[in-house]
């Protein structure tokens, strides 16, 4: 009878450290609506006010062509009130404060919201929702620092990260497929489906 106790006693223990690590995970995890950013403007922005709707950010680069100009109004122009992009500056792209001018006329037509600049890469300098959208820990799904300008970070109507992507253009049926994933239920698998170039 005594061995059985010990046997009870260690799983016990062992389910209970078990349980306390699954509680300081998911304690850890915040939503993404407990987020907010300044825009171009220098107004803050609560994204707890686009709960319910996907968001899609996507790190803006230097630069902006009249194609991806194109691509981002034709998106908005597509998904409506669906979809909210979100733009970002990210400093470490080559943004600075001083160039917001040029950034603002540049994608005002674009129809999207637009960031001030921030740190978007991991370490000391990164904003806390760029730490939220590449940190598992804290979006409870990925763990992927960004790799430059055109990184998308998908986030469906409940606040959840659900996909990933590169440099894909907006006009791609592939974007099509994720931001209509949510739609039909079914949550797409970035790591595991494959791009056809």
């Amino acid at each position: 009878m005594r061995i059985i106790n010990k046997h009870q006693s260690f799983y016990l223990k062992y389910i209970l450290a078990l349980l306390c690590s699954i509680a300081a995970y998911t304690a850890d995890c915040q939503s993404i609506y407990d987020h907010s950013f300044r825009d171009v403007n220098n107004r803050n922005v609560q994204l707890k006010d686009f709960a319910g709707k996907k968001l899609l950010f996507i790190i803006l680069p230097v630069s902006a062509t009249d194609s991806l100009v194109a691509q981002l109004k034709n998106f908005v122009a597509s998904y409506g009130d669906k979809v909210r992009v979100i733009g970002v500056l990210s400093q470490q792209d080559g943004h600075s404060k001083s160039g917001k001018t040029d950034i603002m006329n540049s994608y005002q037509k674009s129809g999207i919201l637009i960031t001030e600049v921030m740190g978007s890469k991991k370490g000391n300098g990164q904003s806390p929702l760029m730490k939220w959208l590449t940190t598992k820990n804290e979006n409870g799904h990925f763990d992927m620092d960004v790799k430059g300008p055109g990184q998308k970070f998908f986030v469906n109507e409940q606040g959840k990260l659900y996909a990933v992507l590169g440099q894909l253009p907006l006009s791609s049926p592939f974007i099509n497929k994720i931001i209509n994933a949510t739609d039909s239920g079914q949550q797409p698998m970035p790591a595991q489906q494959k791009i056809k170039p």
